[in-house]
Formats: C-alpha cells, sequence, structure tokens
C-alpha cells in the first residue's frame, strides 16, 4: 500500500510540478555525466554542456521547460559570480591592471580586425562584419571565471590576468553597444 501511495504521490508531483521533474532529470543526468567528465580530465563545464544536449530538445528530449531551466540557468549564473566574487581580491586584481587594460585591448582589437576581414571574405558588409568581430572577441565571465575556480587557479598571476581581461572586455561591451540604442 506504502509502495502504491509513494508511486501515486511521484506521478502526482511530476505531472503538477514538471520543473521539478526537470531538475530531477537535470540532476540525475548531469552528476554521472560530470563524474565521467572529471575521471576523464575535462573540465566540469562541458560535461553540463553535454548533459545539455544529451536531455535537451536536439538530444533525448527529456527537457520539456526549457524556459523554465533557462531562467534558473540565468539565476545559477548569478550565484556562480558571486560566490567567485566572495574570493576575489581587488588589491590583488588592481596589480593586473595596466597588464589586463592592455592584453584585453589588443585581444579585442586583433580578433575584431581578423572577424572583419574574414567576413569580408564572404561579402558581408562593413557594419554586420564588424559586430560578428566584436561579438566573437568576448569571453563568457561566467565560464572563465568557472573554469580557473575547478582549476583552484584564481588566485594565480595568470588567473588574475585572466579575470582583469574578462572584466576589460565587460566594460568594454557598452561602449560598443551603445550606438544601437
Amino acid at each position: 500500500m506504502t509502495e502504491r501511495l509513494g508511486g501515486v504521490y511521484y506521478l502526482f508531483l511530476m505531472e503538477n510540478f514538471p520543473l521539478l521533474r526537470d531538475i530531477i532529470i537535470l540532476m540525475g543526468v548531469s552528476i554521472p555525466v560530470i563524474f565521467i567528465f572529471h575521471r576523464l580530465g575535462l573540465p566540469t563545464i562541458v560535461g553540463f554542456l553535454a548533459t545539455g544536449v544529451i536531455i535537451g530538445p536536439h538530444g533525448f528530449k527529456l527537457i520539456t521547460e526549457v524556459s523554465t531551466v533557462e531562467l534558473l540557468a540565468q539565476v545559477g549564473v548569478v550565484m556562480l559570480l558571486f560566490t567567485i566574487g566572495l574570493e576575489l581580491s581587488f588589491a590583488k586584481l588592481r596589480n593586473v591592471g595596466k597588464e589586463a587594460v592592455i592584453s584585453g585591448g589588443l585581444q579585442i582589437l586583433f580578433t575584431t580586425v581578423i572577424i572583419i576581414i574574414i567576413a569580408r571574405v564572404f561579402k558581408r558588409s562593413f557594419p554586420e562584419a564588424m559586430l560578428f568581430g566584436f561579438i566573437i572577441a568576448q569571453s563568457s565571465t561566467a565560464i572563465i571565471l568557472k573554469i580557473l575556480s575547478d582549476r583552484g587557479e584564481i588566485d594565480s598571476s595568470h588567473g588574475r590576468l585572466c579575470m582583469g581581461i574578462v572584466i576589460v572586455q565587460d566594460i568594454a561591451v557598452v561602449p560598443i553597444l551603445l550606438p544601437g540604442l
């Protein structure tokens, strides 16, 4: 009788709370996938991407509430950045300031120029080519910080430089996007 009631409650929860079902599926698949990726020496971020491909709408279609999961993902990124922010030392980050500004600026410039040249070869207009260049020149702050955190390299000299560069990229987005407003 208890097993029957347990099954009924389970079905009730799964049918009436699809987000809960999706979270259970997400956790149930991501834990073994991330474990396997970790054993193979691959970053956990790649394991999360693989999990999304496996259970998402282009894989086994196990996740039904994609928009809700996307909202939860945004909350997760904010929490990740907050957690990593707790570990940041502005004094140490300031030490790489000039180097980060120069490196980040050159990275944005060179990447944008290379993409503009490639896009122009494929007959794209200059404004479109420039937009492609700016987009490709940006790095994901959340992904960079997650990888550095997983490797325990946030407080290393190259970790601080990487953080400085992604902060420069984040700041550079503002003047790049202003003409579009």
